[in-house]
């Protein structure tokens, strides 16, 4: 199990310094927990995950007790929690409160009776970690990611970057994340490194980020784009840059005038990086310590191997453009009560990314945009045929027309045309205010326009 490897140092949170002992007894008291009250035989609990030291605690809780843990963001939207519930059946759900720091176990743990099938019970044996993604056809599925799966990408990224005990990661990320939650957390424990959680709540906030990152040593920091274009602008930036390892960038492909402007002023590489949750998560970075083309995406992790098909499945020769597909330690078991998508995505033993790309002699891995019906905001995957299935729940919602335009800073600006059957300016607001309260937030588009106008 990944608890098995676990080894505590600091977690660093909201200026508190928490230490190992105090971390291992926590554990233990969320696991015990959950053995004496879940009546569910169903292992799959829910972590609504904001950015906390609670969530991390959890997390390591749940898999100490024997079950699966599927991380939810915290802000997801009402219809797509109901169709969770009905597709996972939980036996557990963890509501973190993030005004505390001790868990109120009444308030904050509920449970449930749902029974679960044991053949799908027995399939999720060797799971840790579950994730909604892959909505393509308008119907978000949980990735499955074992035990080894998961160990097996912190390994890599512990290994390759260079994180140990004297290390201090921080992933300035959401951790309902993977590429937060992994970065940030589950590859400095299993290292024995500290980290630091950090609040993302108001991302304008880069005075104070720039401060902790400073007083508690950072020396690993992953992040997006959009956050390294703000940090730019502290004042502090230029002691991080000299007291970093490394910086790494991902979610989404950097502009190179960000790239640019933020090397020259810190005289110091921002790294970037490639991967998907199916991936647990990261498959390809420019590592400091090879060389690689600043222009690519970088090299294959340790062990993962990397190539490119065309829409037969054939493999294609250095610079051809196709798909890009990997197989590695770090693929997923598939997708949870979906065996014909977990084949498709699956196809002969490789993941099959849903992704344009080439490769160069050297391995090095060039993205050229995506190939499924997919936006990406701000690192944040949004399938839009999952958005318009959710909009046209809505009982006035006659048609609704999503598209997006691109930002090179914060990825794709979602737009949608909405056509209500009754036009009222009271019906636009009672939708959107459905919107906010049924749609996950960054699904929603930034830009509605309604059909008559």
């Amino acid at each position: 199990m990944l608890t098995d490897r676990i080894r505590f140092n600091r977690v660093i949170f909201r200026n508190e310094v928490f230490a190992s002992g105090y971390l291992e007894k926590t554990v233990d008291s969320v696991a015990h927990h959950l053995d004496d009250r879940c009546r569910s035989n169903s292992p799959i609990v829910y972590l609504l995950a904001p950015n906390h030291i609670k969530t991390v605690i959890a997390f390591l809780g749940i898999l100490k007790s024997g079950r699966t843990c599927l991380l939810v963001d915290p802000k997801t939207g009402t219809l797509e929690y109901e169709e969770m519930l009905a597709d996972t059946q939980p036996s557990a759900v963890v509501r973190i409160d993030d005004a505390s720091i001790e868990f109120d176990f009444a308030r904050e743990f509920a449970f449930t009776d749902f029974r679960m099938e044991p053949a799908l019970v027995s399939q999720l044996d060797d799971v840790c970690i579950m994730l909604y993604t892959a909505a393509e056809d308008g119907y978000a599925k949980a990735a499955m990611l074992t035990h080894a799966n998961v160990l097996s990408n912190a390994l890599a990224i512990a290994n390759e970057n260079r994180t140990d005990e004297s290390s201090v990661s921080c992933s300035i990320l959401p951790l309902h994340h993977l590429f937060g939650f992994q970065n940030g957390a589950l590859s400095p424990l299993v290292a024995g490194g500290s980290f630091l959680i950090c609040d993302i709540s108001d991302m304008q906030k880069t005075a104070t980020l720039a401060r902790d990152l400073l007083q508690y040593g950072v020396s690993h920091i992953y992040s997006v784009p959009l956050m390294y274009y703000l940090l730019s602008k502290s004042a502090a930036i230029h002691e991080i840059g000299r007291r970093v390892y490394s910086m790494i960038s991902g979610g989404y492909k950097s502009p190179s005038s960000l790239r640019d402007r933020f090397e020259s002023r810190l005289h110091i590489p921002l790294y970037e990086g490639y991967g998907l949750t199916e991936a647990s998560p990261v498959c390809t970075w420019q590592c400091k310590t090879k060389k690689y083309d600043k222009t690519s995406l970088g090299l294959p992790m340790v062990d993962y191997r990397v190539k490119i098909t065309d829409a037969s499945g054939r493999d294609l020769p250095c610079g051809e453009k196709g798909e890009i597909c990997f197989r590695g330690g770090n693929v997923m078991k598939g997708y949870f009560k979906y065996p014909e998508a977990t084949a498709h995505a699956l196809e002969g033993g490789w993941l099959h990314t849903g992704d344009y790309g080439t490769l160069d002699p050297d391995g090095n891995v060039f993205f050229l945009g995506v190939k499924k019906n997919m936006f990406n905001v701000a690192g944040k995957k949004v399938y839009p045929e999952e958005v318009r299935r959710l909009m046209m729940r809505n009982e006035n919602v006659e048609n609704a027309e999503l598209r997006s335009d691109y930002d090179p800073l914060t990825g794709d600006r979602i737009k949608a045309r909405i056509t209500l059957k009754h036009r009222t300016d009271e019906s636009k607001k009672d939708f959107l205010q459905w919107c906010a309260n049924s749609i996950g937030h960054h699904k929603i588009p930034q830009n509605i326009s309604f059909g008559e106008e």
